[in-house]
């Protein structure tokens, strides 16, 4: 190869670099914002159904644990910059788009419950989780938001 055809690839293959570097990547969601939106939607979800016992203080307490669910996946999406309008619209879209998916899927998962509750637990029986897990890994949305409440394995 010549001198002068090696030098016009490098200036070429620089030029193309260059350029490519200079073009800004899209600011979208990265998987741990979309799931801590999935998880904020799942926590809401769980809040609006939240059973109540008629026992003053444990009902406070599980609420008191709602409200902190909530929180967790606001503030680290707050962090990023979701909610103050900082970042673009793609990127919110699709935390609003995986909330959404989230508050669906804790829908779905409470109905196989429901259905669940009214097959394993007979009056009289004695309690057992068996039959409630045995529903719930029959059910993906299940499997899928009880994902968010393990909290010490979440990346954020």
């Amino acid at each position: 190869m010549t001198r002068w055809t090696l030098g016009t690839v490098v200036a070429v293959s620089l030029a193309i670099s260059s350029y490519a570097d200079a073009q800004p990547m899209p600011d979208v969601a990265t998987d741990q914002e979309l799931f801590a939106g999935y998880c904020l939607g799942v926590a809401i979800q769980s809040k609006a159904h939240e059973l109540k016992t008629g026992n003053a203080s444990f009902d406070a307490s599980i609420t008191r644990a709602d409200d902190e669910f909530i929180e967790h996946f606001r503030e680290y999406l707050e962090a990023r910059g979701l909610f103050s309008g900082t970042r673009s619209t793609a990127a919110i879209t699709g935390i609003v788009l995986a909330r959404k998916r989230g508050e669906q899927d804790a829908l779905i998962c409470d109905a196989r419950i429901a259905v669940c509750a009214k097959k394993c637990y007979v009056p009289g029986a004695p309690y057992d989780d068996k039959c409630q897990n045995e529903c719930d890994e029959l059910e993906p949305s299940c499997i899928s938001t009880r994902r968010c409440s393990n909290l010490t394995v979440l990346p954020f």
